[in-house]
């Protein structure tokens, strides 16, 4: 009895220490300013590489609009986060460069989703095309001959009905 006391002892304190520690708020770690600019530079790239993609995709024929409006969001971000860099507020920096990243590895995931798209889209137009006017052609192909084939009956019924005639101003 004894025994089993302690084991529920035990297992009591540590599901305590468990919803303790995993309740407790996370405490902001400091951030220096070397992260800050890391973090930055990261958002930079982020962005270089999302308009790089939106490029592609508008290249390709896609409708880019709306991801023009979330490269625009990113962008805004990012000189807030370079003001900030520059007040030495490193915490908000660190912050809002990774929505920043966040926004454009969104924009970027959706210019290569939109690219494929349009890709595929165009894939299938060639292929209806070639297989409609391979259709267009055969059938076309098929009505002359049939017609071709109702014209020689007619003309040849209509000649083979014809009789000489007799001109008297002929000469010999």
């Amino acid at each position: 009895m004894n025994r089993s006391l302690r084991s529920e002892r035990r297992s009591l304190f540590f599901c305590i220490l468990a919803v303790f520690i995993l309740c407790t708020p996370k405490v902001d770690l400091a951030y220096t300013e070397e992260d800050a600019h890391t973090s930055v530079h990261q958002a930079e790239e982020a962005i270089f590489s999302a308009f790089d993609g939106v490029l592609e995709a508008e290249a390709c024929g896609a409708n880019v609009s709306t991801l023009g409006r979330k490269m625009d969001e990113a962008v805004r971000l990012l000189a807030e986060a370079k003001n900030l860099l520059r007040n030495e507020e490193f915490g908000q920096v660190v912050e809002l460069s990774d929505i920043t990243i966040g926004i454009a590895s969104d924009a970027r995931d959706e210019a290569s989703r939109l690219r494929i798209l349009v890709l595929s889209q165009r894939d299938y137009l060639f292929k209806v095309s070639v297989v409609s006017s391979a259709l267009g052609v055969a059938a076309f192909i098929s009505l002359m001959l049939l017609f071709w084939r109702w014209f020689k009956g007619y003309y040849s019924r209509n000649i083979l009905n014809l009789e000489p005639e007799v001109t008297s101003d002929a000469k010999p």
